[in-house]
């Protein structure tokens, strides 16, 4: 399905990482971790398409959108 990044992690995306359209990136919500691949990228917002089947992981702890956005950051340099 299709989800919007907050704010802080849509800036962090496509500022800080450089990350553009079709980029494949992880996100967090709720201690899961799925895939993903940016949709579209417009002034503000950020839609990701999210492979719900493909869950990658379970930490068993909630997380902001700051620390997702680290989360994706540290994931990304990883390869």
């Amino acid at each position: 399905g299709r989800m919007e990044l907050p704010e802080v992690a849509a800036n962090h995306a496509t500022r800080v990482l450089r990350l553009g359209e079709s980029d494949a990136l992880r996100v967090f919500d709720e201690g899961l971790e799925f895939a993903a691949t940016i949709a579209t990228i417009d002034k503000r917002r950020v839609i990701l398409e999210v492979e719900p089947t493909q869950r990658i992981g379970y930490d068993g702890a909630k997380m902001g959108a700051a620390t997702a956005a680290w989360m994706a950051e540290q994931k990304a340099q990883q390869g």
